[in-house]
């Protein structure tokens, strides 16, 4: 009976470890080898392998599972992103990362006055980033145009990012235009080339005024003349007005007024007071209506009253506006092309205009290299006459340079726009980079150089014999004594000093055989 249950109970055993596998269902990130592609089903006790899907990579665990009566053992076998590493490092750019495993993307940005040269994005895939590194090249602009009967100062055949190039004319002329121009991100400069005009302003007319001091015909550039009106007119507008590079007064000329309109002016100003307080009265009495505790017929007349007040102020004011300002108001003129201040000028959008009607507005601007210290740019015409300008500008500071270890950095003239700081280097070293650094638009435009030790290296030089002087290391005006060995002739100088560019100077001499010096003699 014992023997029969054992045998039963084998027979069962076989049956199950015999039992097949279907096609396993593979871990996240992974697919089965090639080798399996194909095959549905494995027999009792076949081994499979996983291998990570490309862009990704075996973090631990078996690549390979086991049928076991129909089961497969779990998979142990973990995948993780390959990662790409560091793209690399771009000289004056920048690289953001949205990661570094496969999949994610970096992006390449040049420093301000840097353009790209290549592709900006890149890709982390199977076999690293895709592309290679971009370079971050240094915007240049070339030469800007010449002017006639004047010049600009450097002139040279590129110009770097923020470089700034200043125009001049010969003496008699003036510059109409900006006088800096800038070398900007687009490899352009910032702005068209000024022109050398002759400027002279016509004689001003100015009806029932008088000439009080100033310029006489012809005037020229920023020549001034002050006027006075006769008795019984007032002058509405400056006394004095300076001949602009427009061939135009600045401001526009006064008018002499009788005082009669004057005093009617004044009465239209008043007119217009009374109509705004009346305005301001009903607004500010017409929520306290509902909260007058009277009947509400009273309160009907309160509010008629108060309408039929402002209604006869209002037409009062229409009357005398019409009546008295109206005619004023006709006398009212264009002003003429304002002319350019101190550190300013005009928005391009004004450049081309000669005249603005009454009640026109323009704005001034910072010129190239200069900040906003304060104050509206935005004057207004009234009548002819440009209100005054309230904008100031101040020169950009570019601030301290730094400090150059052996060396020393100097402000001769000023840390400002346009100025220049020069680089010297101690004795006994020498300057690595540029002498000169030019105050720009946003800092200086070179880095600060450095200033190295200087050190010749020792002589070699065969068939001769150090004598005496310097040791290694030898420095900046060390000197060298040598002589050639005995049959030996020296060509060249027998002392030797290490100047500032680190060699020996004068050449380092030769010793040749005495008997390959061939005799000439002439009779």
């Amino acid at each position: 009976m014992d023997v029969t249950a054992v045998f039963i109970l084998c027979s069962l055993g076989f049956a199950m470890i015999a039992e097949d596998c279907s096609r396993p269902v593979a871990g996240a990130n992974m697919n089965l080898k090639d080798d399996y592609i194909s095959q549905q089903t494995f027999a009792d006790g076949s081994l499979v392998y996983f291998t990570c899907n490309p862009g990704y990579t075996s973090a631990g665990g078996p690549a390979f599972i086991r049928c076991t009566a129909g089961t497969w053992s779990t998979v142990q076998l973990r995948c993780e992103r390959k990662s790409c590493g560091s793209l690399g490092e771009v000289s004056h750019g920048n690289v953001d990362y949205a990661g570094n495993e496969f999949g994610d993307t970096a992006t390449v940005t040049c420093d301000e006055g840097y353009m790209l040269v290549g592709r900006s994005s890149f890709r982390c895939e199977v076999n690293g980033w895709s592309g290679r590194l971009p370079t971050c090249d240094a915007v240049m602009c070339t030469t800007p145009a010449q002017v006639e009967n004047g010049r600009f100062d450097p002139n040279k055949e590129s110009y770097v990012f923020g470089e700034v190039v200043r125009y001049s004319c010969i003496k008699g002329l003036v510059l109409s235009g900006s006088k800096d121009l800038i070398c900007s991100h687009d490899g352009q400069f910032s702005s068209s080339p000024p022109k050398c005009v002759k400027v002279e302003c016509k004689d001003p007319v100015i009806e029932n005024a008088l000439f009080v001091s100033g310029s006489r015909p012809p005037h020229g550039y920023m020549a001034t003349v002050t006027y006075a009106c006769k008795a019984g007119y007032r002058m509405i507008g400056p006394s004095t007005v300076t001949c602009s590079v427009t061939n135009q007064w600045s401001p526009s000329l006064p008018v002499c007024t009788d005082k009669r309109t004057v005093a009617l002016f004044q009465k239209c100003i008043k007119v217009i007071s009374n109509i705004k307080m009346g305005l301001s009265l009903v607004i500010q009495l017409w929520p306290l209506v509902d909260q007058v505790t009277i009947p509400i017929l009273l309160k009907g007349f309160f509010v008629i009253g108060l309408l039929y007040w402002n209604l006869i102020m209002s037409v009062s004011a229409l009357f005398l506006l019409s009546s008295l300002c109206l005619p004023i108001a006709a006398q009212g003129q264009q002003c003429s092309k304002p002319a350019d201040r101190q550190n300013m000028h005009l928005q391009d959008e004004y450049i081309l205009k000669d005249t603005f009607e009454d009640g026109s507005t323009v704005a001034f601007v910072c010129d190239v290299g200069y900040t906003p210290a304060g104050g509206s740019g935005s004057i207004k015409c009234t009548a002819g006459i440009w209100s005054p300008v309230q904008l100031t500008c101040k020169r950009n500071n570019c601030g301290s340079l730094g400090e150059v270890t052996n060396g020393q950095v100097s402000y001769p003239q000023g840390v400002e726009f346009g100025d220049k700081a020069f680089i010297t280097c101690n004795r006994g070293h020498k300057l690595v980079g540029k002498s000169e650094i030019t105050c720009g638009i946003q800092g200086w435009l070179d880095r600060l150089p450095t200033c190295e030790g200087v050190e010749c290296k020792d002589p070699v030089i065969p068939n001769a014999e150090y004598i005496d002087g310097s040791r290694p290391p030898h420095r900046h005006k060390a000197t060298v004594i040598y002589n050639c060995k005995r049959g030996y002739k020296m060509i060249g100088q027998d002392t030797l000093t290490c100047n500032i560019s680190s060699q020996w100077h004068p050449r380092i001499p030769e010793c040749i055989s005495k008997s390959s010096i061939t005799i000439i003699t002439i009779d």
